[in-house]
């Protein structure tokens, strides 16, 4: 008996590796579907302003964050994330049998179609297992249980106050990166990688070269960029960017809502310093007064909720 709970014993745990090691590697990367039912595996993935990237080998690639469906994090339990993942996965076995032509061998062999083998087997195996092992407790007399006396240790909560994300100068090359995709048309899964032109740039800032690939070719452009001020989570961060044309690229510390509360914080910081006044005009009237039209057109846009 007992070898035979051993022989049932050692299986069980060989199955339930094997089963293990292919749900991990299903599971720890990272999944962007796209509505036609298209999907990209990604080692990491992240979302800037309106832009996924995600790193496929040693290429960073970029892909319009509205035109995927769902992006699925690694290791993610939730019941939405499980079903897109599994429902993705039984896609690509279905495509892999047909092509296959009903080849058993093929079916096997492929890496999502048996994950579903292993898990029947390590099921079939665990019913007998279970079912010796609660006749063996079953015939154990009873025997009466010593309660050891466990001292609890409080966990002391802290509540730490939200920081805001600082946006780094790669984050907003990779922005400029997408924007140019969008420039030349390219396709929402086009190609695209970003150079660093220090050893050609002798001016300030850094020199970038970004890269789109079109049916098969590359379009390339540059653009320059370099941090304004102090970078401090409870200010607003700026970017010296040269990208047509010269600009300044102010990024605040929390993503942007509703952009009359951010009309209104700005004028609440602005209100300890008199506006000066611009003497070249007509008139005399505050720099603020200026700035009200483009606000309130600004406020007419409808609002898309980017940060």
């Amino acid at each position: 008996m007992r070898k035979r709970l051993l022989v049932i014993g050692l299986i069980t745990t060989f199955i339930v590796g094997l089963s293990a090691i292919g749900c991990y590697s299903l599971m720890r990367r990272h999944l962007l579907l796209f509505p036609d039912g298209r999907g990209i595996e990604a080692k990491e993935a992240w979302e800037v302003l309106g832009v996924t990237f995600y790193k496929s080998g040693e290429k960073i690639l970029v892909v319009n964050t509205k035109d995927l469906s769902a992006h699925v994090p690694p290791f993610s339990f939730a019941k939405g994330d499980i079903r897109r993942r599994l429902s993705y996965y039984a896609a690509l076995a279905r495509q892999s049998t047909g092509d296959a032509g009903g080849d058993l061998f093929s079916l096997v062999s492929k890496r999502i179609a048996g994950i579903p083998l292993l898990v029947i087997l390590v099921l079939f195996m665990l019913v007998p297992a279970a079912g010796l092992f609660v006749r063996k407790r079953l015939r154990r007399e009873a025997t009466p249980k010593i309660r050891r006396k466990t001292t609890t240790k409080s966990k002391k909560t802290r509540t730490e106050p939200l920081t805001p994300r600082l946006i780094k100068q790669e984050d907003v090359v990779r922005f400029f990166l997408e924007l140019y995709r969008m420039q030349v048309g390219a396709p929402a899964d086009a190609s695209g990688k970003i150079e660093s032109l220090e050893k050609e740039h002798h001016g300030p800032g850094n020199l970038y070269q970004l890269s789109v690939e079109i049916r098969d070719k590359w379009k390339s452009r540059r653009m320059t960029i370099s941090p304004i001020g102090d970078t401090s989570a409870s200010r607003s961060q700026c970017f010296y960017v040269i990208y047509d044309t010269h600009m300044v690229v102010k990024i605040p510390p929390v993503p942007i809502r509703d952009y009359s509360d951010y009309i209104r914080r700005i004028q609440y910081e602005a209100g300890v310093v008199k506006g000066p006044f611009t003497a070249q005009v007509s008139h005399t009237q505050p720099v603020g007064h200026l700035e009200q039209g483009p606000s309130d057109w600004r406020r007419s846009l409808p609002d898309t909720g980017a940060g």
